[in-house]
């Protein structure tokens, strides 16, 4: 009687084992989900952040972010939400940098055909620099 009862606890725990682990996926899902939204509303505050550009050092650490920007939070695999999450997250990524990279073109002169051509081309320029030329 007792090796029976031991049987039905272990085929009652494994039935809740295997009933969890199909809640997993869709619960990591919404978490990573709310991630998100919470990292699309951080790239709206760095782009108003970092759209401040007024001398050399603002502009290399705008410069910076950009490249920061562009890899922070990635979906990956085991960090994936919905698809219409990550697809704003995606254009909020991309509008974060471009405003960024507006501002630096408007500051420097330079235009860029890519926000993350910006890093390299600000340190590369550090001489001809307006706010380094008297």
């Amino acid at each position: 009687m007792l090796k029976q009862y031991r049987l039905l606890i272990f085929a009652g725990i494994a039935i809740i084992a295997i009933a969890f682990s199909s809640l997993v996926p869709p619960v990591n899902r919404y978490i990573v989900g709310e991630h998100h939204r919470d990292v699309i509303r951080e790239f709206d505050r760095w782009a108003e952040e970092y759209a401040v550009v007024t001398d050399y050092y603002s502009a290399t650490r705008a410069a910076n972010m950009i490249g920061y920007i562009s890899t922070y939070y990635t979906p990956c695999d085991g960090y994936r939400s919905d698809d219409e999450t990550e697809q704003r997250l995606q254009v909020a990524r991309q509008r974060s940098m471009t405003q960024i990279a507006d501002v630096l073109s408007a500051y420097t002169g330079n235009v860029m055909a890519d926000p993350l051509d910006w890093p390299a081309e600000i340190h590369d320029n550090t001489k001809k620099h307006p706010a380094e030329v008297d």
